[in-house]
């Protein structure tokens, strides 16, 4: 008798354990359907302000069935072109794009999917977006011939399109470009930290849709943004991060990540510039050392990346020339815009001087 009480016991403490966490288990699963329901009311709501807020400033072109955006201003000749890098949409030449319109017409625009101009055809590798950028200045009737401006990832579009269509180019301003031989002279600690921030942002694109980097952002302002540009206006700042956090721009920056080795295999193929002249500008010093990340690796990383990659970049053609901006780091666009314009300023007087010779 004692052990059938006991088997009761047993029995009816299972019993009233299951509907407990069964309950637990429908209250967590319904608070997050509700989260996820509510953050993507909230990214799109945003969406549909921001987009009214910041209507584009340039024109919609058709490039290939989908539409892209560039923004073009001054007059004269050569036109300058300003190709933006990894996540960047094309108002982060904010600073530099109104002081070389004072001298000639310059233009900026956004990849597929980034800001303003609708996603194009995947994979996103550098002759997919070189190829879409022909197809952008060509049907825009953007006078040629062109100095092509690229930052960081940027510098790979520039140099593709150079060598590509000889023809048009006049000029190449590489700022702080990407080097394909990046990631091979990575030391190993910082190689491994970089391929899982890679691994990170392939949650992206889902993320993206449920609002939770808008939602971050609002938490904790602007962040390394801010930092990273001090010198941008709070407005332009605030534009051009929200820009950023549109869902639709995650999707094509993590493809171009993920095909950023195709990408730079692409340009390395494609082989030298010739005699176009070229202008390496490079930032004298990286951020700060990053968590996890020895001191020692760090600044001799910093070496090989001045002294040795951004020197490469510049041997790519028999006229090139190197510019080394002191005290600034990556986004020289947001710290030392002068610095670009300046350069650019100085090759399109010297083109129209060999022209008029």
């Amino acid at each position: 008798m004692k052990s059938l009480v006991k088997s009761n016991d047993v029995r009816f403490t299972a019993t009233r354990k299951r509907p407990i966490v069964f309950s637990l288990f429908l209250a967590a699963s319904l608070f997050v359907l509700v989260a996820g329901i509510s953050g993507a009311v909230y990214e799109f709501s945003w969406e549909w302000v921001e987009a009214r807020r910041y209507p584009p400033p340039g024109v919609m072109v058709n490039v290939g069935g989908h539409q892209m955006h560039v923004f073009c201003t001054g007059q004269g000749g050569p036109t300058v072109v300003l190709c933006s890098g990894l996540g960047l949409p094309s108002l982060s030449w904010g600073l530099v794009q109104p002081q070389i319109s004072q001298i000639t017409r310059v233009c900026s625009y956004d990849r597929a999917g980034y800001a303003w101009s609708e996603p194009g055809p995947k994979p996103r590798t550098t002759l997919q977006i070189v190829t879409e950028l022909h197809q952008l200045l060509d049907t825009a009737k953007i006078p040629k011939p062109y100095i092509i401006v690229g930052h960081s990832f940027g510098g790979f579009v520039a140099r593709l399109y150079s060598t590509l269509y000889p023809q048009q180019v006049a000029g190449v301003v590489l700022v702080d470009a990407s080097n394909e031989d990046t990631m091979a002279m990575l030391p190993a600690k910082m190689k491994a930290a970089e391929l899982r921030r890679m691994q990170l942002e392939q949650f992206l694109p889902y993320v993206g849709y449920f609002g939770i980097p808008r939602i971050r952002r609002a938490i904790f302002g602007l962040g390394q943004a801010g930092r990273s540009s001090p010198r941008f206006p709070e407005p332009l700042l605030r534009e051009m991060t929200s820009l950023m956090l549109w869902a639709r721009s995650f999707g094509p920056f993590v493809d171009e990540i993920n095909h950023i080795l195709e990408s730079g295999e692409q340009v390395r193929r494609a082989g030298k510039l010739g005699d176009v002249p070229l202008t390496v500008i490079t930032a004298s010093r990286l951020d700060d050392v990053p968590d996890g990340i020895d001191r020692s690796d760090f600044y001799n990383w910093e070496g090989i990346r001045v002294n040795r990659l951004q020197n490469q970049l510049a041997q790519l053609s028999t006229r090139g020339r190197r510019i080394v901006v002191h005290d600034s780091s990556h986004m020289i666009l947001g710290q030392d815009p002068e610095a670009v314009s300046d350069a650019v300023k100085e090759m399109v007087y010297r083109l129209r001087r060999e022209r008029s010779n």
